[in-house]
């Protein structure tokens, strides 16, 4: 619009100055001649006839003013509407995941030692983890490492009817989100990431980062996602594990020593 302004303006200033030197070279101290009189009104026709084109011009820059800023605005509209679709499917996809976690704690927690599930299931872990270190039948396995994933494995496969959806819905979520990743610039995809994060207790936390080093967290769900291991990395889901929770400070170690999660612990 200011580029139309200046536009309308410098034709009009030209037209000016135009008709203030023909009249001063036509006219004289009597006014104006007869012979001039022809010409003054060839030059009213010019004047109209440059205005007119003049308006005309205006016109043409000011659709086309008005266009790019209709543009513009779809464009917004466009991004808003994408963006408020993208926070609905989230919101669902996150009270799914809150339903299914309900599900598996009123279900299978231990109301007795008023244990959640997934607590129940890193205290196994743990249990699993010291009773391999004295057993004889794994002392070829005598890493931490393979003691861990060996404990893990075995409490996975107990567990995996519930696990396996339970992880699933997860890596559904991260699906979602990293789509938008790379398509939606204007979606701020670390606030949702971390409003995720920001419902998962420490004891998910630490099953979700021991899953990443299990075989099945290397599958993808279908061509269009990553596997749930690469979301891990990729979202930094480990780093909200609190080191000090739970007595969890050794599988903490072990975790941001391991060569798949210590580039989390550098950034």
């Amino acid at each position: 619009m200011k580029v139309i302004n200046k536009i309308s303006f410098v034709i009009i200033f030209i037209v000016i100055v135009f008709s203030w030197i023909w009249f001063w070279n036509h006219y004289d101290t009597q006014g104006f001649k007869p012979q001039d009189i022809g010409s003054a009104f060839n030059i009213y026709i010019a004047l109209v006839t440059a205005f007119g084109i003049a308006g005309v011009v205006y016109t043409i820059l000011l659709q086309q003013e008005q266009i790019k800023e209709q543009r513009s605005q779809i464009g917004e509209q466009n991004k808003e509407r994408a963006r408020d679709k993208f926070e609905q499917n989230f919101w669902s996809l996150y009270k799914m995941h809150r339903d299914i976690k309900n599900d598996i704690q009123s279900t299978n927690s231990n109301s007795v030692n008023n244990k959640d599930y997934f607590q129940e299931l890193v205290i196994e872990i743990i249990n699993t983890h010291n009773s391999l270190k004295t057993n004889p039948n794994y002392r070829e396995s005598n890493t931490t490492e393979s003691f861990i994933k060996i404990a893990y494995s075995k409490v996975y496969t107990n567990n995996v009817h519930i696990l396996s959806h339970y992880y699933k819905n997860i890596q559904l979520i991260y699906g979602y989100i990293s789509f938008h990743d790379n398509v939606n610039s204007n979606i701020d995809i670390e606030f949702y990431n971390q409003m995720f994060c920001s419902q998962l207790s420490n004891a998910e936390i630490l099953l979700i980062a021991l899953n990443g080093l299990h075989p099945t967290s290397k599958t993808p769900l279908n061509v269009t996602t990553e596997s749930l291991e690469d979301y891990i990395v990729r979202y930094q889901i480990i780093k909200n594990l609190d080191r000090f929770g739970e007595n969890y400070d050794n599988y903490f170690s072990f975790l941001e020593n391991h060569d798949r999660y210590k580039t989390i612990y550098q950034i």
